[in-house]
């Protein structure tokens, strides 16, 4: 009777050890699970930057293709020029990837975004000028 009672305090210890031990790990468990969850949402908000040259070509659009939409696109001419001396005609700006083009410098697309040449408000596609690109992907 005392083996079985020895046993039994034993087994008891045993089972209260396994307990704690499960309610440890799964406290870990969650913690490890939700340190992933957070890693995954700052991944899907990462933004990739890609940064590149054109030339202009005077027509009225031009495709610059990049393969992707991008978020945003950051356009600005060689020698910093940013609009006219009137104010009348733009040369650089930010052009959102959804919504109505700023001055219509540009319309982004799904393969990149389209540079536009019009007399009056704007000059991202004049013939031979080069231009600097940053796309947000």
């Amino acid at each position: 009777e005392d083996l079985r009672s020895d046993f039994n305090g034993n087994l008891d210890s045993v089972n209260t050890a396994l307990s704690q031990l499960e309610k440890e790990l799964r406290a870990e468990h969650t913690a490890d699970i939700s340190r992933l969850d957070t890693l995954v949402t700052s991944l899907k908000n990462r933004v990739e930057i890609v940064i590149g040259t054109y030339t202009g070509n005077g027509e009225m659009d031009q495709q610059i293709t990049l393969g992707f939409r991008p978020k945003a696109v950051l356009i600005e001419h060689q020698d910093g020029r940013r609009s006219g001396g009137n104010g009348a005609y733009f040369w650089a700006g930010l052009v959102p990837g959804q919504g109505q083009p700023v001055a219509y410098l540009a319309t982004v697309n799904d393969q990149g975004f389209i540079a536009h040449q019009y007399a009056r408000t704007a000059q991202t596609n004049a013939d031979k000028e080069i231009y600097y690109y940053l796309a947000l992907r």
